[in-house]
C-alpha cells in the first residue's frame, strides 16, 4: 500500500470518528435530560411554602444586644450589605469566587459595631452543650449557674421568644454564598430551664422545656434548608426531648404536667415527617453552584475551556441531574415512609446511566459528581426525632393510666406499637432503669432516656 492511500485512508476514519463523535454529541444534547429528570426537576422548581412568621432575623441578630426598636433597621442594614456582596461575586472580572463560603464574609454585622455583645465567648460556654446532662451539670454549682442565667437574661428571654415564629427561612437567598444565622444560641436556654428546676421551680421548667420543643419541632419542619431541618429536629428531639425525659424521672406520678407538654408530644405530621421542602431549599443550593461554570470562572478558567464551554456544558441537564436524587425525597412513597417510620433507602446514582449524557455535558457531570452526596442519614435523622417524640409520648400515656396493672413491659409493647413504633426495637435496658430506642441514622444504635423508678423492670422483663 502506498504512503498516499495509507494516508487517504486515515484521514477517512479520521473523518468517520469525527463524524460519529458528532453524532453522538448532538444526539446527546438532542435527547437532553430524560424523563425522570425533568419530572424531578419540575418537583424541585415548585415553590416552597411561605412562612408568616419569619425567625431568621431575629435568630441572626442573636449574637448582639439589639433593641427591639432598631432590629427592623439593623437586619435592613444586614441584607443590604449582603446583597451587595452576592452581586460583587457575580461581577465578571471581580476575582471573588461565587461559591466561596459563607465565613468569606469577614465583614461583620453592624450590629457588632453599634451594639454589645449578647454574651461574652468566655460565658456562652459555661452553658450546657446540647446532648450533655444538664440537670447534672448545674446541681454541682447551683448558685454560679443561677447567676449566669441571671447576667444573661435578656439573651434567654430572645431565645425563648423564638416560640412567637412560624418558620426559619434563609432570608439572604438560597446561594451556596449566603451567610446562617446562629443556630448555636438555640439550645441556651436549657440551662436557665435546669436551674430553674434544681430551685423547685419544676412547672416552669417543665412548661418552658415543652415549649422549646414545640417551638423547635415547628421550626425545623417549616425551613427551606437542611441544615435549619436537621438541627430544628435535632434540638426538639433530642437536646430537649432529653432534658424533659430527665426531669420526668424525678416526679411523682400523680403531678400534672403542663397543658405545653401535651402539645410538645403530639404526634408529628404534616410537614414533621417530611424532608421535600428542605430538599427543594438544597437543590436552589446545588443549583446556585451552576454560577460557577456560567460565570467562566473554576472549570472555564482556561481560554481553551471557555471556547469548550458550548459544547461541554449544558444548564438545564446540570440542573436536572442536581435535582433527581433530591426529588426522591419528595416522592408520595417515600412521604408515605417517613411518616410511617419505614426505613428508607435511596437507589443508588448510576453514572453509567449519565454516561451519554456527558458526552454533551461534561462539565455539568464534573459539578454533578462534586455536588451528590447522600442524603438517606438526614431522612434517618428526621425520623428518629419523630420516633424520640412518639416514645415519650407513649411513655406519658401509660403513666397517666393508674388502672391498667399489667407488667411495664406488656404495656410498653402496645403502646408503642399504636404510637407507629412497630417497625423499631424499643428494649427497657438490662438494669430495667432506661428505654432504648432504635436509631436508623447510623452512628449510636439506640436512643436511651431514663424510666421513671415506678416503672422500673427487673431483668427478667427487660427485653421486648
Amino acid at each position: 500500500m502506498s504512503l498516499r492511500t495509507w494516508s487517504k485512508r486515515v484521514a477517512q476514519g479520521l473523518l468517520v470518528v469525527v463524524l460519529l463523535v458528532a453524532s453522538a454529541w448532538a444526539t446527546s444534547r438532542l435527547l437532553g435530560p430524560t424523563d425522570a429528570q425533568e419530572a424531578a426537576l419540575a418537583t424541585m422548581r415548585e415553590p416552597l411554602p411561605a412562612v408568616e412568621r419569619n425567625a431568621f432575623a431575629a435568630l441572626w441578630l442573636m449574637p448582639y444586644e439589639v433593641p427591639v426598636s432598631e432590629r427592623d433597621a439593623t437586619f435592613a442594614d444586614d441584607l443590604r450589605r449582603v446583597e451587595a456582596m452576592q452581586r460583587e461575586a457575580m461581577l465578571p472580572g471581580s476575582g471573588v469566587h461565587p461559591n466561596r463560603s459563607a465565613d468569606a464574609y469577614d465583614a461583620p454585622s453592624p450590629a457588632a459595631g453599634r451594639y454589645p455583645a449578647a454574651i461574652a465567648a468566655e460565658e456562652f460556654e459555661r452553658f450546657c452543650k446540647p446532648r450533655e446532662n444538664c440537670l447534672k451539670r448545674v446541681s454541682a454549682d447551683l448558685d454560679g449557674y443561677a447567676a449566669l442565667i441571671e447576667r444573661s437574661a435578656g439573651l434567654l428571654d430572645r431565645i425563648e421568644a423564638l416560640e412567637e415564629y412560624d418558620g426559619l427561612h434563609q432570608a439572604f437567598g438560597l446561594r451556596f454564598d449566603s451567610p446562617m444565622p446562629a443556630y448555636q444560641y438555640g439550645t441556651l436556654i436549657r440551662t436557665r430551664h435546669a436551674v430553674w428546676y434544681r430551685q423547685g421551680r419544676t412547672m416552669d421548667a417543665l412548661d418552658r422545656t415543652c415549649r422549646a420543643i414545640t417551638t423547635w419541632r415547628r421550626l425545623g419542619a417549616n425551613s427551606d434548608t437542611l441544615v435549619s431541618r436537621i438541627l430544628g429536629a435535632s434540638y426538639a428531639g433530642d437536646a430537649y426531648a432529653r432534658q424533659f425525659a430527665q426531669m420526668l424521672v424525678e416526679m411523682p406520678r400523680d403531678a400534672v404536667l403542663p397543658a405545653s407538654c401535651a402539645k410538645a408530644f403530639e404526634p408529628p405530621a404534616g410537614e414533621e415527617v417530611s424532608i421535600c421542602s428542605a430538599m427543594r431549599g438544597e437543590f436552589a443550593f446545588m443549583y446556585s453552584s451552576i454560577a460557577i461554570a456560567r460565570e467562566d470562572r473554576t472549570l472555564f478558567s482556561s481560554r481553551m475551556s471557555k471556547l469548550l464551554s458550548p459544547l461541554l456544558f449544558s444548564e438545564e441537564m446540570t440542573a436536572a441531574s442536581f435535582a433527581e436524587p433530591l426529588a426522591f425525597y419528595c416522592r408520595a412513597d417515600i412521604l408515605r415512609a417517613m411518616a410511617d417510620d419505614v426505613p428508607i433507602v435511596s437507589p443508588d446514582a448510576s453514572r453509567g446511566d449519565l454516561g451519554f449524557q456527558c458526552l454533551s455535558n461534561a462539565y455539568g457531570c464534573v459539578l454533578g459528581g462534586m455536588a451528590s452526596p447522600g442524603f438517606d442519614g438526614y431522612a434517618a435523622q428526621v425520623m428518629d426525632t419523630n420516633a424520640r417524640l412518639r416514645l415519650i409520648g407513649a411513655l406519658l400515656r401509660i403513666r397517666t393510666d393508674i388502672g391498667d396493672t399489667h407488667p411495664f413491659s406488656v404495656r410498653l409493647k402496645a403502646t408503642v406499637n399504636n404510637a407507629g413504633l412497630r417497625n423499631r426495637r424499643v428494649d427497657i435496658s438490662p438494669d430495667g432503669r432506661s428505654l432504648w430506642l432504635q436509631n436508623y441514622r447510623s452512628g449510636e444504635a439506640h436512643w436511651e432516656i431514663p424510666l421513671p423508678a415506678y416503672f422500673h423492670s427487673p431483668a427478667a422483663e427487660a427485653s421486648r
